[in-house]
Formats: structure tokens, sequence, C-alpha cells
């Protein structure tokens, strides 16, 4: 069977402090900049949301309107869905790609992140999951943050993080209280090593702890 991709760890260099649970000036940052609920452009949103998010997922900052994408090389398929150059077949509708000379685009979305509650976060940049999630501290590139229902105990504050790699999406559990299982599609779940970056396939299942479990999704999501 196919081997499980997972990048080489990176020496980490930073304060060994407890990644559930994020500094009072993080939290800070969050509450200045993070609290606008997803919503269709046309609805109004509300800047202001209460500490301990209802458990209803997604939280968009208003500036995450502005393009962030990188730059990719690629290729189009008949049906003009863009794709990584190697790839035989559309990652879209798999249709197969014709011989061409690759050309640099901006990164289109990767797909979606599919919670349990059935709605998509979209694979525009990246996603942290967890009870209080927040940015990685210094970070300037503002992820999508899914906060997890409060009441689910064995998930850390900021549990998994999802990143975009050129053509790759890579999960790292951000060694949580209660681990992260990886379950590519046919093959047998495996527990993920804390900060280790493993590189999902289209159906790979990721389960927080036992008890939130998300799928990641190409093509029509």
């Amino acid at each position: 069977p196919p081997r499980t991709r997972v990048r080489p760890r990176v020496e980490d260099t930073g304060s060994l402090v407890d990644t559930s649970e994020p500094d009072p000036l993080m939290m800070q940052r969050i509450e200045e900049g993070a609290h606008t609920t997803i919503r269709p452009p046309t609805t109004p949103t509300s800047a202001t949301e209460p500490d301990d998010h209802d458990g209803a997922t997604s939280l968009r900052p208003a500036h995450l309107t502005h393009t962030t994408a990188p730059t990719v090389l690629a290729v189009s398929c008949p049906l003009g869905h863009l794709t990584p150059p190697i790839s035989p077949q559309c990652r879209v509708c798999h249709q197969r790609v014709a011989t061409q000379e690759p050309r640099r685009v901006d990164r289109p979305p990767l797909g979606g992140l599919r919670l349990p509650t059935g709605e998509v976060v979209p694979l525009d940049r990246g996603v942290i999951l967890g009870r209080k999630p927040a940015p990685a501290e210094g970070s300037t590139d503002w992820p999508h943050l899914v906060h997890l229902p409060s009441d689910h105990s064995f998930v850390s504050r900021r549990h998994l993080q999802i990143e975009l790699d050129g053509w790759d999406v890579v999960a790292r559990d951000l060694d949580s209280r209660g681990g992260t299982t990886f379950a590519p599609p046919g093959r047998d779940p495996e527990r993920m090593r804390p900060g280790d970056a493993y590189v999902l396939e289209p159906g790979t299942v990721l389960d927080m702890a036992h008890v939130y479990a998300v799928r990641f999704e190409t093509g029509a999501v």
C-alpha cells in the first residue's frame, strides 16, 4: 500500500509552552481581530461575539477578504480547472489533462475541510482548529479559525493546524491533549505524531481526540 507522506520535523527553537493554552497577549490579538463569523458577502457581520464560541464552527476576520495566495505552476484541464503540472488528470473533475506548457498563476483554493456540521471551510489559506484557536505567535498570516464546542474537554485550545504548501495540503497535530487520528482513504487510521507534517490525500479524515472529525475534500465542495 502507498506510504503516508510525512515531512521531516523542523527543529523547534521556540519556548517550551503548553500549546493548548495560548498566552494572554495572543488571546488579545484574537479578541481584536478574529471574532467575525463566516457569512455570505451580502449579510452584515457582527464585530463582537462572546469569548466562548457556541461551537457554530468558523470565524473569519474581515481582513481575510484580501487575497494572500502565493503563485504556483499550473496547467488547465478541458473544463479550465487549474491543476498541478505533474498530475495526469484534473484534481477537480478528474478529466485527462493534455500536454501543455505550465504557467505561473495565483494558487486556487485547494479544496475544503468538511466539518461535522456540514459546513465546508475553504482551503484558500491555512486553518487552525481547537476550542480557542489562534494563529501562531508572531505569525503575519491569519488562517481560518474553527472553534470546536467548549464541552469537548479532550480537544485542546489549539489542537490541529492545516497548512498550504504549494499544491500540498499539510496537517500538523499541535501537541494536543487528546491527539489526532489520521485516516487516508482505504487505509488503516494512525495516530499523528505531534509536530510532524502529514500531506493529505482527498478523502483523508482527521479525528481530533475521537470526538470531532473533519474530512479533506476536493472537487465541488
